[in-house]
């Protein structure tokens, strides 16, 4: 059964469908005008690829809830169209179609836990952590012309180039913000 929301019920967090597709309310705002009906600005996250979007409603308006369940899953393995992973609490296998991960495949390491976003049952989305770790495979070792430039290049295990501190050697792991592909610190 789907619950409606009077759009001056909103909140933060709240999952909708909006021309039949699932968003995230990320902001709202009820302004009254001095004459007329009160109405409700929001800022939407549209669920399946992330763009912002903005869209006023009147108080009034109403809305349905969307069927949305985030589930924390273990990336298992793939076969080039459809990567498996695990419910952790179940142990159920969740199977993700290539299209809905493909700017993020790059960050998927197996036994690194991922967030999967089911719509009606189906995966619509993975979030991925801020932070990962990954170990470095391939990287130049320290010289003395390098010492002036405080990096270097590492290749890591998934197949990311980023820059590193000179003192991290191959087989050394770290860990890498995913926001902007940046070296944090040297784990071991």
């Amino acid at each position: 059964m789907k619950i409606k929301y009077n759009a001056n019920k909103f909140y933060h967090g709240l999952k909708i469908i909006i021309n039949n597709e699932p968003y995230s309310i990320e902001n709202h705002e009820l302004f009254k005008p001095g004459k007329g009906q009160t109405i409700v600005r929001v800022k939407l996250r549209k669920l399946k690829d992330g763009k912002l979007i903005k869209k006023t409603l009147k108080s009034t308006d109403s809305v349905k809830s969307a069927n949305i369940l985030d589930i924390n899953a273990i990336y298992l393995y793939n076969d080039t169209k459809i990567w498996y992973f695990m419910n952790k609490f179940n142990f159920d296998q969740i199977a993700i179609k290539k299209k809905i991960i493909l700017k993020k495949i790059k960050w998927l390491s197996p036994k690194i836990k991922y967030t999967i976003t089911l719509w009606n049952k189906n995966a619509i989305s993975i979030n991925i952590p801020n932070f990962i770790n990954l170990t470095v495979i391939e990287t130049e070792p320290c010289k003395n012309e390098n010492i002036n430039k405080n990096t270097k290049i590492a290749k890591l295990n998934n197949g990311i180039k980023i820059k590193i501190p000179l003192f991290v050697k191959n087989g050394n792991i770290i860990k890498i913000d995913t926001r902007n592909k940046k070296y944090i610190s040297r784990i071991k």
